[in-house]
């Protein structure tokens, strides 16, 4: 499983949205498709990627 980096947007302290920033490296995968998934709270989300080289 790949780890990602995280932001948080300390403008949103005292907002209920906060926003984060993903960093994706996929230098060491091969190209294809890739599905990832969001989760927050009661928010659930899963979507596919195409990586091309």
């Amino acid at each position: 499983m790949q780890s990602v980096k995280k932001e948080k947007n300390d403008e949103s302290s005292f907002n209920d949205n906060i926003n984060f920033r993903i960093e994706f490296d996929g230098r060491e995968l091969s190209s294809g498709i890739y599905f990832y998934s969001i989760e927050a709270g009661d928010f659930k989300s899963a979507k596919k990627m195409l990586l091309m080289k």
